[in-house]
């Protein structure tokens, strides 16, 4: 399990270049343990978005989420994998943990890293984030894995989009920024 010990020295400032990057429905649902899939049925403009956002750059994903990305590695993107655990995928660079992937994050302030999930990576790398973008799908989905609880006291909505989608759902678009102190 990884732990939330992750302050920046001494305190919960954030890197410019990490930001988060899910999907959630109306009760911050991201996942179901049971079908290791996402809830909800597929939603292209929610794809989409996620490849434009996220192309060229680096993404950060753990070893449980990367196994079950329906496409790996993600192409078009760098892939971080934190595991202490062997893949046998040269495609991908692993991470063994969260100094690591610090160390590796400082020595690339120009290079934007979007970490993608799952859960236990988002509330360990929570207090490194400058930037949130959040997609709602307007619906209640069965499964049992919910994003992390931010204070969004912390940071201030900056762009915001709603749209109905193929699949006949509500999906709205959010970015975040984290404010300064």
């Amino acid at each position: 399990m990884l732990e939330a010990k992750n302050k920046i020295g001494n305190s919960y400032s954030s890197f410019k270049n990490v930001s988060f990057i899910w999907a959630q429905d109306k009760k911050n649902l991201i996942g179901n343990s049971q079908t290791l899939s996402m809830p909800w049925p597929n939603i292209p403009e929610d794809l989409a978005y996620f490849k434009k956002i996220t192309w060229g750059h680096s993404i950060v994903v753990g070893r449980r989420t990367y196994l079950n990305l329906p496409s790996k590695p993600l192409e078009g993107r760098k892939n971080f994998v934190l595991t202490s655990e062997e893949l046998n995928d040269n495609q991908i660079e692993i991470v063994s943990n969260l100094n690591e992937l610090k160390k590796i994050i400082e020595r690339s302030p120009s290079e934007k890293f979007f970490i993608i999930g799952g859960k236990q990576l988002f509330q360990a790398t929570l207090p490194w984030v400058k930037w949130l973008y959040q997609t709602i799908i307007s619906g209640f989905f069965p499964g049992d894995i919910y994003m992390v609880k931010i204070n969004y006291s912390e940071f201030r909505l900056i762009k915001q989009k709603t749209i109905f989608s193929k699949a006949n759902y509500l999906v709205n678009f959010n970015v975040f920024e984290r404010l300064e102190d």
